[in-house]
């Protein structure tokens, strides 16, 4: 039996503040809930330097020196090729 990606979530944990895969389904009492009923270890580190280098190949392709990602939590903002 395959995996059936429509019940996989990247997750992040409210406790831990850690990134993780997880296999479940949404919480039918409280919307945007995700229950996990399986989860991968930690990727949190894995997650946010597959990101960087997604934006930096990005910029790159574009032609700009980075990029800015705005939503209702915060602004990201990218500066490619800079430590």
């Amino acid at each position: 039996m395959g995996i059936k990606w429509e019940d996989v979530r990247i997750l992040n944990s409210p406790i831990t503040n850690e990134i993780y895969l997880g296999k479940g389904r949404a919480d039918k009492t409280r919307p945007g809930v995700w229950i996990a009923a399986d989860k991968s270890k930690d990727i949190t580190d894995e997650l946010l330097s597959a990101a960087m280098g997604y934006m930096d190949r990005w910029a790159n392709d574009h032609k700009c020196r980075g990029m800015e990602i705005a939503n209702t939590m915060g602004t990201l903002t990218w500066k490619a090729g800079e430590a």
